[in-house]
């Protein structure tokens, strides 16, 4: 969720509470002085789903009686935005929440206004049914199936261009990019899966982050490390936690695909082993497979039964980042670099963000991070072996 915004905003970000606007509107009306408590709110890499808001607000004086008095009030667009004074060209806000209201409570002087965004909508939609299943049989790149699950099934718009205002098109593009590349095929069949769950099953075969920020829905998928970074050192973060969890080795992995809607069967029984983490641990062994979205011949399937092993065969260091604000810059999916000296993490060390926890009352940043969902470069000394016209080279 990096912030399209001026530099000099993101210089404000690295301060907590440094002169913070918040504001609330509802309807195109500022109504931000009636806060009591501005709200918290969580992104997550595979979670395209509503994300709903609280905003507790005075109810002294009548201002909010519009929601008794007219009740078509009651489906008013809603902003959650925040910012800082510019000592020259005045405030300057950021969006970080869009929605409609659809409950609000009157109790004790107080109004609690419930908030969706559209993923509401989107969410409740489903793919094919019982009696007309949705299937790409053609061998399908996974980029068209989404796309079409979005658009023909879940209603969000086909503009195939930047002003498409659903899907992130540029992020959309660039993930296309990446399968067609490779020439990495996918079919499906999908009988009345919620839209929301049929992206999350193609966020988790594909090992890509699918999921809504803010108002777009964007496609990233987890390889290389991104070339957009945002470096965390003991002067922009609060606090550290990190841990490591054995349960996350996988080190025998089978994929299926090939699968044959009719005879229930599948045509490829892919394996992936890494012996030296087989030999450091022990064997961990898991299959996965899903008979809505498939990999569709053994070239495919083992590509990708590979590609999974060399994120789990050791465990990761997942760390959660306490910062300020400054944590909002990067866009989930993206690299983030941590140096703390306490723990031994080097900035040389890179993590795959995977969620953003906002406290907008507190200015908190909760980042979750993963060493494990990131395949970093390395660098080639020629200076050593003379094969380079550079002294060092990242190669990815």
């Amino acid at each position: 969720m990096g912030l399209s915004v001026s530099s000099w905003f993101i210089d404000q970000l690295s301060v907590r509470n440094n002169n913070l606007l918040r504001k609330f509107t509802i309807g195109g009306s500022d109504y931000s002085d009636l806060v009591l408590q501005w709200p918290r709110f969580k992104y997550k890499w595979d979670a395209v789903q509503p994300i709903s808001l609280n905003m507790q607000c005075a109810a002294e004086s009548g201002h909010l009686d519009f929601f008794r008095t007219d009740k078509t009030t009651l489906r008013s667009q809603c902003q959650v935005s925040f910012g800082f004074t510019h000592p020259t060209s005045g405030d300057e806000f950021a969006l970080l929440y869009e929605g409609t209201s659809d409950k609000v409570r009157f109790n004790r002087g107080a109004c609690s206004i419930n908030l969706l965004d559209k993923m509401k909508a989107f969410g409740e939609r489903i793919v094919g049914n019982a009696d007309s299943h949705a299937t790409w049989t053609n061998s399908s790149l996974v980029s068209d199936i989404a796309w079409d699950i979005c658009t023909s099934y879940g209603g969000l718009s086909d503009v195939r261009s930047t002003s498409n205002p659903d899907i992130s098109y540029d992020a959309w593009l660039a993930w296309a990019a990446v399968w067609s590349a490779d020439a990495v095929y996918m079919n499906a069949d999908f009988a009345g899966t919620k839209v929301n769950e049929a992206l999350r099953k193609i966020a988790r075969m594909t090992r890509s982050a699918v999921y809504n920020d803010f108002t777009l829905i964007e496609f990233t998928r987890f390889s290389d490390a991104s070339s957009k970074e945002l470096l965390l050192t003991e002067d922009t973060y609060l606090d550290t936690d990190l841990f490591i969890d054995d349960a996350t080795i996988i080190n025998d992995q089978w994929l299926l695909g090939a699968y044959d809607v009719n005879s229930k069967d599948w045509g490829v029984a892919a394996q992936a082993v890494s012996s030296s983490s087989v030999g450091s641990y022990g064997q961990r062994v898991d299959v996965q497979k899903d008979e809505n979205i498939w990999f569709v011949d053994s070239a495919n399937t083992v590509n990708q039964a590979q590609r999974l092993i060399q994120f789990t065969k050791d465990p990761a260091d997942q760390m959660r980042i306490q910062t300020t604000l400054y944590g909002l810059q990067r866009s989930l999916g993206e690299t983030v670099r941590v140096n703390d000296t306490l723990l031994g993490v080097s900035s040389d060390s890179g993590f795959r963000l995977l969620a953003v926890d906002i406290d907008l009352d507190k200015c908190l940043v909760q980042m979750d991070v993963d060493n494990g969902m990131l395949l970093m470069p390395f660098i080639l000394d020629d200076a050593k072996y003379g094969l380079l016209d550079q002294s060092y080279n990242v190669l990815l």
